[in-house]
């Protein structure tokens, strides 16, 4: 196992797995809308990868639809995720597990 850790300070880390790469962006410290496409973010949607977003409201008027969106907020000593989809994706994922 590896641990997680958010890409503040490098914008991205990636995860390589036996058959896809996972991409790890945090948007957090992107100045202005048109900075993402310095980053080098939407050429990773062009394969077969999973790339995870933090902060994409600094450029959601650039960033494809999301499959997921995830809401992360505390609760008590924890904290509470709330997961919304907007395309099929999600029936496909969920019966991927059955």
């Amino acid at each position: 196992k590896e641990r997680i850790k958010s890409p503040s300070y490098s914008i991205c880390e990636v995860y390589a797995l036996p058959s896809f790469d996972v991409y790890h962006y945090d948007l957090y410290r992107l100045e202005s809308e048109t900075d993402i496409y310095e980053t080098g973010v939407l050429e990773t949607f062009q394969s077969k990868n999973v790339c995870i977003i933090e902060w994409a409201s600094n450029s959601v008027n650039s960033l494809p639809s999301p499959h997921f969106s995830l809401f992360l907020e505390y609760e008590n000593e924890g904290r509470r995720v709330h997961i919304e989809s907007k395309t099929n994706i999600r029936q496909h994922c969920l019966t991927l597990n059955d």
